[in-house]
């Protein structure tokens, strides 16, 4: 236990003074709910190590990731310099963090974590390297107008993102950046709305319904989600998008993974990110970029894609192209 908590607070404290880079006196809102109290316990303590005024939210767990959060919460954040978010569903694609970024602050977001991927795997790689790598990545899909991904499962996707800024989240919040996370690695780019087209064979995980046990094909037309197929957890994907409306059917997010040591567990925050494997967003994209607003936003994990940018090849079965 003793140990456990040591290595809590090395990680703590690398979020803190050099992910999140917080700074003495700065005002800095840990916001967390009842299933991750021991994790901001560690940040917050972090926190007050550097001299940063520091104050921690705690609300119930959210019922999906995008779900909006209690409004005392997201009137913290907006006081706040800087904040961190350990919390069971990620806050990224809410009205609070986009109010909060208006207003001026980093936000730094480690979505579903747990007391082990906090210490392990994913979260401990070398995000000076995988700065470089994303960094670089997300230039060459800033610069794309058209992206294509096939695998040898069946998919074959389209979509334009022509004059959209892809984003490099990479665990450092550098050259400006105010928004980003943990564990981390991918670049991520929201498609011109209405041109997704094609088939999309999601063969690993889905955020709400964890690890398939048979893939999940959707049809995209015109930028959106026209029918799902597969078992059980096909069901249950589109009723999670039927309790969202219409905006749960739209295409949010195409993004690469950068980090290599993704542990492959399930655990959809860790698994997205891994060198060379894609996930697909669907639901809100107001937040990165788009002009789509939902109650929902999930990612869905493609392994062992080939994908090209205006033709050119980026990633090869799985593996980054240099």
């Amino acid at each position: 236990m003793e140990f456990q908590s040591l290595k809590l607070a090395q990680t703590a404290k690398k979020v803190v003074e050099i992910c999140a880079a917080v700074k003495e006196g700065e005002q800095v809102c840990v916001v967390t709910d009842t299933n991750k109290l021991s994790i901001a316990q560690a940040l917050a303590q972090a926190c007050a190590a550097v001299g940063a005024e520091t104050v921690v939210c705690i609300m119930a767990p959210r019922k999906m990731h995008g779900n909006e959060l209690p409004p005392v919460v997201a009137a913290a954040m907006k006081a706040a310099q800087c904040i961190i978010a350990p919390t069971t569903y990620a806050p990224t694609h809410t009205d609070a963090t986009k109010e909060a970024l208006k207003a001026g602050a980093r936000i730094f977001i480690l979505r579903e974590v747990t007391e082990e991927t906090f210490t392990e795997g994913a979260a401990t790689a070398d995000y000076e390297e995988i700065y470089q790598v994303t960094s670089a990545l997300a230039q060459r899909l800033s610069n794309a107008s058209q992206v294509r991904m096939v695998t040898a499962r069946g998919t074959d996707i389209t979509l334009s993102v022509k004059g959209r800024q892809a984003l490099c989240l990479a665990g450092l919040l550098r050259g400006g950046q105010r928004f980003g996370g943990l564990p981390s690695g991918e670049t991520a780019v929201v498609p011109v709305e209405g041109t997704a087209t094609g088939k999309l064979v999601v063969d690993h995980a889905i955020d709400g319904i964890g690890l398939l046990s048979q893939p999940v094909t959707l049809t995209l037309r015109k930028g959106k989600i026209a029918k799902i197929e597969g078992g059980p957890q096909a069901r249950q994907l589109e009723a999670i998008i039927q309790g969202a409306g219409k905006s749960g059917r739209n295409v949010a997010e195409f993004a690469i993974g950068t980090n290599p040591l993704s542990r492959m567990k399930g655990n959809v925050a860790e698994d997205k990110i891994l060198r060379g494997a894609v996930h697909i967003g669907i639901g809100d994209s107001h937040l990165i970029g788009g002009k789509v607003s939902s109650s929902i936003h999930l990612d869905m994990v493609v392994l062992r894609p080939t994908v090209w940018l205006d033709g050119r090849e980026v990633v090869k079965d799985g593996s980054l192209v240099p």
